[in-house]
């Protein structure tokens, strides 16, 4: 019988082949101060990418430390229509990132608001 994970101890299931060179650029943009690239990388893979697709972008920022780089695609992600943004939550569920699919809804919420 399969023994439960411990709580807390969270895998991100993204497949191993689906790591982009974007993220490697990515985080050479802003390493090199380059923040203009940067930011216009985040906001395309936030608006363009499938909702899987913006969940492996976000998963691998993660696993490379690019936390704030993550939060702000997240962020930008909230502002697409209603269904993208719940296809995404959605991804981001089933691959267990709960708080990144917390933190875009409340995004979400609060463009609605604004």
């Amino acid at each position: 019988m399969p023994v439960p994970l411990p709580e807390g101890d969270r895998h991100l299931t993204t497949p191993a082949d689906a790591a982009w060179p974007e993220i490697r650029t990515l985080a050479e943009s802003l390493s090199a101060g380059r923040s203009r690239d940067a930011d216009i990388m985040m906001w395309s893979a936030a608006t363009t990418l499938s909702a899987r697709d913006v969940q492996i972008f976000v998963a691998q920022c993660r696993a490379a430390g690019l936390g704030k780089a993550a939060d702000q695609v997240i962020t930008n992600a909230a502002r697409r229509d209603a269904q993208a943004v719940l296809n995404i939550a959605s991804a981001l569920h089933t691959s267990e990132q709960y708080a990144d699919a917390g933190l875009l809804l409340a995004a979400a919420a609060q463009e609605e608001q604004a």
